[in-house]
């Protein structure tokens, strides 16, 4: 559980500071509103977007599979915006190179507990061109990648392992994952069903397709405009760095306020830091997805390769039901711009106000003969529990929840007609109260003098038609 000495140590600047802030919250809502908004509609595009963007619609189809575009990837600008989601295929989790990485996971429930683990991954790729391409070109029911995940992180489940196979699929293949998995004290690899792609897994807010990667094919698309991304997982102020790991095993700090959207290496930045997106709507089609629970996805695409900063998932209510943004770093240079691979991911459902994350410690490209891959990437080998690698720890597990990473923001000013967002009283006062504290802040962990300040500045709220969810959502 959350440690309540921990908070008490920041308590007297965390009052100072709540007090202050929430008592100018009408002040500062006032400036909110009168700052230049970062999005714009389709019709208000730039010169220089429009040069990026053709909006005639999905364009010729290939003659072999119809469901893609006849352009060969990785396609030239103006890019239709279906073309836009294929180059974003391009960034999984998992990247589309062979590799080792040391995965560094948690999860945070609502009432502030943590559970966190690590992993050392091993990942082949077996398709035979590089990248999306390759996951094109592959046979539907082909595997195209394949992956190890040793468990060295809590005790409990260190030595377990699973083995994945990632096919392709289409809309007769439908199965995407053979999953395997070892149990020491079993000695046994049990096979596993495929997990239900748009269920979350237990405990965590993300589903099976926001960790495997969904397929552009599977979605229509329209571009809602652009924006400007000035920032997606936000560290607290009680965790001023993050302790990471080369792949030579030497450990470094890294500041949180050096920590950039897409790595040091890229070079689109806006004067003040941000990114400049594209902003795409996409539903499942019809007859591919029939029943899938993520009705509505919006993705904010970097307008250089099209990372995807933040996805939202609505269901068929218009909830909001997942949001997901990730900072990026160059991995694998020799890919140019499609090197680029996922630093962190930052899960949250804004429901229960369940969160998690995901980050890739050390990541090395592998160069692995097909030999040397048969023999490991098989059920069976699991049972040897072979593990190459000596990075079998990290620094980057959060050492407590107050050290948790920030709830994101709600944007709820942007892309009003397509973006509803409704969530429960409780989780918008928790929002207030942590942006105002710089902290996660659970409502038991709110003081008489937090509640009072909280009332303090309703009170001097001369703002008509707000309610008091409006004034806490924009007390920052």
């Amino acid at each position: 559980m959350y440690s309540k000495s921990s908070i008490n140590l920041k308590k007297m600047n965390f009052k100072s500071t709540l007090i202050l802030t929430l008592l100018l919250s009408a002040f500062s809502i006032t400036s909110v509103a009168n700052e230049t908004k970062s999005w714009r509609s389709v019709a208000q595009l730039s010169t220089a977007e429009l040069a990026r963007v053709d909006l005639s619609g999905p364009g010729p189809r290939d003659s072999k599979t119809p469901y893609v575009p006849a352009e060969p990837y990785p396609y030239s600008a103006p890019y239709t915006v279906e073309q836009m989601t294929f180059r974003a295929m391009e960034f999984t989790q998992h990247a589309r190179w062979s590799s080792v990485i040391v995965d560094v996971y948690g999860s945070m429930t609502g009432n502030g507990y943590l559970d966190q683990g690590v992993t050392i991954t091993y990942k082949q790729w077996l398709a035979k061109t590089a990248g999306v391409q390759g996951q094109i070109d592959a046979a539907p029911g082909e595997v195209y990648q394949r992956m190890i995940h040793h468990y060295t992180y809590p005790p409990r489940i260190a030595g377990q392992q699973h083995y994945w196979q990632v096919r392709r699929s289409d809309q007769d293949a439908k199965t995407r994952l053979d999953m395997f998995v070892y149990t020491p004290a079993l000695r046994r690899v049990r096979r596993i069903p495929q997990p239900q792609r748009d269920v979350p897994f237990g405990n965590n807010p993300q589903s099976f397709d926001a960790i495997v990667g969904r397929d552009a094919w599977e979605f229509d698309v329209k571009l809602l405009g652009a924006d400007v991304l000035e920032e997606t997982i936000r560290l607290p102020n009680t965790r001023p760095h993050i302790t990471l790991r080369r792949p030579d095993g030497s450990y470094y700090k890294k500041a949180a306020s050096d920590i950039k959207l897409m790595g040091d290496d890229y070079t689109h930045y806006t004067e003040s830091g941000g990114v400049p997106c594209f902003v795409i709507e996409a539903q499942p089609k019809e007859g591919w997805l029939d029943g899938y629970y993520d009705s509505k996805l919006v993705l904010w695409l970097d307008q250089e390769n099209f990372y995807p900063l933040r996805i939202e998932s609505y269901n068929s209510e218009g909830e909001l039901i997942l949001i997901e943004e990730r900072t990026a770093w160059l991995a694998n240079p020799a890919l140019g711009p499609r090197g680029y691979a996922k630093f962190n991911t930052a899960y949250f459902d804004p429901r229960s106000d369940l969160m998690s994350y995901t980050l890739h410690d050390a990541p090395q490209v592998l160069d692995m003969s097909a030999e040397e891959g048969d023999l490991v990437f098989r059920p069976d080998f699991m049972r040897r529990n072979w593990l190459k690698s000596s990075l079998r720890k990290s620094q980057a597990l959060v050492a407590s929840p107050e050290q948790y990473y920030l709830r994101p923001k709600l944007y709820l000013g942007k892309f009003p007609e397509t973006r509803t967002i409704n969530i429960p009283d409780y989780v918008t006062r928790r929002i207030a109260l942590q942006d105002a504290a710089g902290h996660l802040v659970f409502d038991d962990q709110a003081t008489a003098t937090t509640q009072d300040a909280l009332s303090a500045s309703k009170q001097h709220s001369t703002l008509s038609g707000r309610t008091e969810q409006d004034v806490l959502l924009t007390v920052n």
